[in-house]
């Protein structure tokens, strides 16, 4: 499981929704169930948790996943999408989308070439974890991170934690989606992540998401 904060528990329990982690999901169970608040700030999505005003309010929850894997779904959503990025992944696409995005960066080792040439911090996920969980000195600010591989267990042990019981569980929820709720699916198609990697390419991710890496214990091809 996650990362606890046991200190604290709250009735309020609000998501954190850092860039692909499954959060389209998170927001159509909160939307129906209420078991959890998603959207603050007047609706913005991706808003960092230090926007969050009296944050104690809150048991703040968010989830994070395999860089590796990371990257090569924020690939494919790019050429998924029928619109360019914005927010807090504007320019990360460099202005481009779908088919025009695929023939700028045939390759996922393409897009990571031109992340490297970008400069912006915001195209590693180190960065944007650091931007969305932490203050300005890294400290991270979440009551629970868990991992978004184990989204359905890490959701129902912060409900848990919580006392509350949902009228309708998050597993039962995510089973019905993909035909009462398409749009809680934003999940792209690909093959298993490792497919789209050499070993210049693991040891670079290696070297740019070491916070994430070791701080969550992830390792390439688990």
């Amino acid at each position: 499981m996650g990362e606890e904060n046991t200190e604290l528990k709250h009735k309020n329990v609000l998501f954190i929704h850092l860039p692909k982690t499954g959060g389209t999901l998170i927001n159509e169970y909160c939307r129906y169930t209420g078991a959890m608040i998603y959207y603050l700030n007047e609706g913005n999505a991706h808003c960092p948790v230090t926007s969050v005003t009296n944050p104690e309010n809150y048991f703040k929850f968010g989830l994070v996943r395999s860089p590796w894997d990371f990257y090569v779904s924020r690939y494919f959503y790019y050429i998924k999408k029928n619109v360019p990025e914005r927010g807090l992944s504007n320019l990360l696409d460099a202005g481009l989308h779908g088919k025009g995005f695929e023939q700028e960066f045939p390759t996922l080792k393409d897009h990571i070439k031109y992340g490297t040439e970008l400069g912006e911090d915001r195209f590693w996920f180190s960065n944007l974890y650091k931007e969305m969980f932490c203050d300005d000195e890294n400290n991270v600010l979440m009551d629970y991170v868990g991992k978004q591989e184990n989204l359905i267990n890490e959701v129902e042990h912060v409900l848990s934690l919580n006392s509350i019981v949902p009228d309708v569980s998050i597993r039962d929820f995510d089973l019905v989606a993909k035909d009462h709720f398409p749009q809680a699916r934003n999940a792209t198609k690909h093959e298993h992540y490792t497919a789209y990697y050499d070993d210049e390419l693991v040891d670079l991710i290696s070297e740019k998401d070491e916070y994430i890496i070791e701080k969550h214990g992830y390792r390439f091809g688990e």
